[in-house]
């Protein structure tokens, strides 16, 4: 965002700089037209026969003859040639099609995982809090137009009552250059309506857009058709907006009841180290394991592995558990970069404060000493996953399982971005300073635990930064009892495809 921000800044100024030169063109025209009706009062009275002299037919003459073709030239001059150049110089920074797709497709989900009304949301008012921020006509207007050609025909709905709302408060001139047409959008909104087999409010919005466009003869014919249809029995389209994880996002929306085993103790126990700055614990669950530790990581710490993140962040995949391979998808809508444990100062030394806090080794590569950083945008989320990585993963051989995952978080969060464990009913929320740590394996068998299960809630308001360090089970033969013999057959839970 703050990169989007800068780019937004850089086209704003080429922006500037070309009206500038537009103004000094004014000022020159105005100037040199306040001359010429000067001089054109003088001809006047000569071609009443008034003040004739051979100066002034000369001096017309080569008015005519010259000045007119150099203005001619001046009208035709490419003064944005400059300001073409870096704009277009700019544009590979510029968010690409797919990006604009998933941030239309965020804001259907946070309007519906947190139960908000467009009205509001698109005024900046969010759970009762006013923000200093708003759509627009063109914002509410592309929404719309994102949910029907999806087919959320209901929520489309709510956004082109926007459009109209913004569009009467909106100046026409700067819609027109961004090609926006009302009647046109109309249409479209009556074809939404259509699909929903709302007839009577459709014919209603087709007669409104034909007051925009007098006489336009598609509007015409579309309404003299609806009429014929009006009373004849239609089948509304099905909504193909889909709820996924009730309980995900129950616990989104902070609807869990508060646990009553919580317990909070300072832990001295996993490090020499401790005995001397014992870090403070509340253990949210005892089985499987997941605990909150405070003030973990610093704010030195913390601005260094943004700082080494920012530059070289891409788009977050998941793995497919049948083919292994990497995907993107809207499941998980986050930006991030791996830190090899030896790349860094500070990878180094939250690697040995992970070792504190959890009493395994990270001292060999195959023991998970890459630290994740992660930033969740605009409805940045992560649906529910595990883990682990089973036995059919090609590194599961040389390294194992992922045993347990530690999760700093490196800042705090307006609204929403929770950890979310829908099997435990857990909600945990951003804290910045703090660590989570939760097993994916049974310690005692090594088999995937399936209450282990957990997401990531799309952010609301703010951003939210966190980094996530896996600890692989073979290298920490020392460290754990030898596995038993686990038989699971437990199926209660959706096997979860990607993680």
């Amino acid at each position: 965002m703050v990169r989007l921000l800068q780019i937004r800044e850089s086209l704003a100024s080429v922006l500037y700089e070309y009206a500038v030169k537009l103004q000094k063109k004014l000022d020159t025209l105005e100037l040199v037209i306040e001359q010429m009706q000067t001089a054109l009062t003088k001809f006047e009275k000569w071609g009443k026969g008034e003040d004739f002299s051979a100066i002034k037919s000369f001096a017309l003459l080569r008015h005519l003859h010259h000045d007119w073709p150099k203005w001619l030239s001046f009208m035709r001059q490419n003064d944005a040639k400059a300001e073409i150049e870096k704009m277009s110089s700019l544009r590979e920074y510029l968010p690409s099609k797919d990006d604009f797709s998933e941030a239309r497709h965020s804001i259907y989900l946070l309007v519906s995982m947190y139960d908000l009304k467009v009205q509001d949301f698109s005024r900046g008012r969010i759970n009762g809090r006013q923000y200093r921020s708003r759509l627009d006509v063109l914002d509410s207007f592309a929404l719309a137009k994102f949910g029907h050609q999806k087919g959320y025909y209901l929520q489309a709905e709510d956004w082109f009552k926007m459009t109209e709302t913004f569009y009467f408060f909106a100046f026409s001139k700067p819609l027109e250059v961004m090609g926006f047409n009302f009647a046109q959008a109309w249409q479209l909104n009556a074809r939404n309506l259509l699909d929903m087999n709302k007839k009577v409010s459709a014919l209603k919005v087709l007669r409104e857009a034909l007051t925009w466009a007098s006489h336009d003869v598609v509007i015409e014919r579309q309404i003299c058709q609806l009429k014929g249809d009006l009373y004849q029995l239609g089948q509304p389209k099905k909504d193909q907006y889909e709820e996924f994880y009730p309980a995900h996002k129950e616990g989104c929306r902070g609807l869990f009841e508060d646990p009553n085993n919580l317990s909070c103790h300072y832990d001295f126990t996993t490090h020499p180290f401790l005995r001397l700055a014992p870090f403070k614990v509340e253990v949210l669950n005892d089985d499987p394991f997941v605990a909150k530790y405070y003030d973990v990581i610093y704010d030195r710490e913390i601005s260094e592995l943004k700082n080494i993140t920012i530059p070289v962040m891409t788009r977050s995949s998941t793995v497919n558990r049948e083919s292994y391979e990497m995907k993107k998808n809207l499941g998980r809508t986050s930006k991030g970069h791996f830190h090899p444990g030896d790349s860094s100062w500070v990878v180094k030394s939250i690697n040995q404060r992970i070792s504190q806090i959890t009493g395994f080794g990270l001292r060999t590569k195959k023991s998970g000493d890459s630290i994740l950083v992660l930033n969740y945008g605009l409805g940045g989320q992560y649906l529910p996953h595990y883990d682990t990585l089973g036995a059919n993963s090609t590194i599961y051989i040389s390294e194992g399982d992922r045993l347990a995952t530690v999760i700093f978080y490196l800042s705090d969060v307006e609204q929403g971005g929770l950890t979310v464990f829908p099997h435990l009913r857990i909600s945990h929320t951003p804290q910045k300073g703090t660590a989570l740590l939760f097993y994916n394996l049974n310690p005692k068998t090594l088999q995937k635990d399936k209450y282990s299960a957990h997401s990531a809630c799309p952010v609301l308001m703010g951003s939210k930064w966190v980094s996530a360090t896996w600890i692989y089970s073979a290298d920490q033969m020392f460290h754990l009892p030898c596995a038993l013999q686990y038989d699971n057959d437990d199926d209660s839970f959706e096997d979860l495809e990607d993680y």
